[in-house]
């Protein structure tokens, strides 16, 4: 007997489902149903068996980075990436290429993945970095961490973007990974419905327009956090002033348009936006479950009601329970609202959501209504 999303009862059990969730889901009476799968009494060998033989792609979200040592199982704390990417059907990378280079004193920036840097047999080397001025590129010192997709680098005699080294030396080893920016670019008719979405219910509300977006990337490649307000004038990012939520989404999406653009670092006319506003995490987790990133090109949604969106988490996303949720479980009944608003108001996305988070050796699940 299979459920009404064409699920056996074990796949049920193995994403951390019940009646009553599937109730309030299917009834209208809640949008988003948040269950933690850190919490599931399962084998891991049943789980990640089950997982494995869903009808989806599920996906492990890390960050863009030289997965050479990923790779070959030689990363240490980063292994695992390895372990469920390895296994056909379990899990395939969705690196997130918006992340910043260390900083030389490993005191800023994405200090666990190292972006700035080239990592072989545990041994690290720092790669050359340049950066924008209105000189054109310059050399970076090192002090400060700087946005990936704004950033050049040198390998090999050729002078090419960071992000594009990376995706080289990343398709060597995982194949069928995929990029934040080129989900961004891709779904960027349906990003800007649900971005708009967002706004619209966020209204005035600063702490909920913060959990849409959050930063300043500047042409130099710093990053600023700024709490966004919103006005008749329009919405504010500290000094930064877009007066219309047009204005505000379009301005979004140029730093994913930079990451993808060929040869995007020739002439000034190359030069990336003064400035330009950033997702926050939640918004990107928003959008990795609505717009089905765990589904490959051309694979049809779970059967019946529902599409299962499973993601495997890392530490921070997931947490280690008892001890630590993880800031998605953590912060789920905060961005709740999210995913109500994108269920109510897109027919397209339909209604979200029963979502899961973990530690790094288990998956992190949501349930959301078919996609058209």
């Amino acid at each position: 007997m299979t459920s009404e999303l064409g699920l056996a009862p074990q796949d049920l059990k193995a994403i951390g489902l019940d009646e009553e969730s599937w109730a309030e889901l299917r009834s209208g009476r809640s949008g988003f149903v948040a269950r933690h799968m850190g919490r599931v009494q399962l084998p891991m060998g049943e789980l990640t068996a089950s997982i494995a033989a869903l009808p989806l792609t599920p996906i492990r979200t890390g960050h863009l980075a030289d997965w050479g040592d990923i790779g070959s199982g030689r990363s240490t704390v980063l292994d695992y990436n390895r372990v469920v990417c390895g296994v056909p059907g379990l899990a395939r990378p969705l690196l997130y290429d918006f992340n910043q280079t260390e900083d030389t004193a490993l005191a800023s920036g994405d200090t666990l993945f190292l972006p700035g840097s080239l990592v072989e047999a545990g041994v690290r080397s720092r790669l050359p970095l340049r950066h924008w001025s209105p000189a054109g590129m310059e050399r970076h010192d090192g002090e400060g961490s700087l946005f990936v997709p704004y950033v050049e680098t040198e390998w090999e005699g050729e002078r090419l973007p960071l992000t594009e080294l990376h995706r080289r030396r990343m398709r060597e080893h995982f194949p069928d990974a995929t990029f934040h920016s080129d989900l961004l670019t891709g779904e960027e008719e349906r990003v800007t419905e649900v971005l708009h979405t967002l706004l619209r219910a966020a209204g005035t509300d600063t702490r909920a327009l913060s959990y849409v977006f959050d930063r300043i990337v500047h042409r130099d490649g710093s990053v600023e956090r700024f709490k966004p307000t919103a006005d008749a004038s329009g919405y504010h990012l500290g000094p930064f002033d877009y007066p219309t939520a047009d204005a505000l989404v379009a301005a979004s999406l140029l730093p994913a348009r930079a990451a993808v653009a060929a040869g995007r670092f020739t002439g000034q006319d190359a030069a990336p936006a003064p400035h330009a506003p950033l997702l926050s995490v939640d918004a990107v987790t928003l959008l990795y479950a609505v717009l089905g990133t765990h589904r490959a090109p051309g694979q049809p949604p779970v059967c019946g009601d529902f599409d299962v969106h499973v993601q495997w988490g890392a530490l921070a996303m997931g947490g280690y329970p008892p001890q630590r949720r993880g800031y998605f479980f953590s912060g789920a009944k905060k961005t709740k609202w999210m995913y109500e608003a994108v269920a109510r108001d897109l027919p397209w996305a339909a209604p979200p959501a029963v979502r899961h988070r973990t530690h790094r050796a288990l998956p992190a699940v949501a349930v959301l209504p078919r996609a058209a």
